[in-house]
């Protein structure tokens, strides 16, 4: 418990510097920052999600998955099939679109499922960009030294 509670001390401590500083401080947000330290634009993100799960993958996976129980409504599946083929769909859409879903469906069931599909998605694309962060350790210490001239402002 002692070491909890150093931990959070440390931890304290260093959100009232932030915040001390607050007016020296710099964050960096959105994704050009993020691509310049290696992690994918929206579009690159979709076009890997996407070209991954094709409507005929997802109606295999969904089979799989029924063999156990853990099989999503034919009609939800078809439903998100039908969105995959769209051309101008990306997983940002896909995601709003299924959430827009759970918040205007009244059946639980179906409100269950479209909740339980949409988290699928959200995990599948967390993994994603934690292989991509984990596989991109070395270009992430080669774009630090572009950003150094930054100390200047702290």
């Amino acid at each position: 418990k002692e070491n909890i509670i150093i931990d959070m001390s440390k931890k304290e401590k260093n959100i009232q510097k932030l915040l001390n500083n607050i007016d020296k401080t710099c964050f960096f947000i959105g994704a050009g920052f993020s691509k310049e330290f290696g992690m994918p634009l929206s579009i690159e993100l979709s076009k890997l999600l996407l070209g991954w799960l094709t409507p005929e993958k997802l109606i295999n996976l969904n089979q799989k998955w029924s063999l156990d129980d853990l099989g999503y409504p034919n009609d939800l599946i078809t439903e998100v099939c039908e969105l995959l083929e769209t051309l101008d769909m990306n997983y940002e859409k896909l995601i709003g679109n299924l959430q827009q879903k759970v918040i205007i469906t009244r059946n639980n069931d179906k409100k269950h499922a479209y909740w339980g599909f949409t988290n699928y998605l959200i995990e599948l694309i967390s993994l994603l960009l934690i292989e991509r962060h984990i596989n991109n350790e070395n270009y992430f210490k080669k774009s630090i030294p572009y950003y150094r001239g930054l100390k200047f402002f702290s």
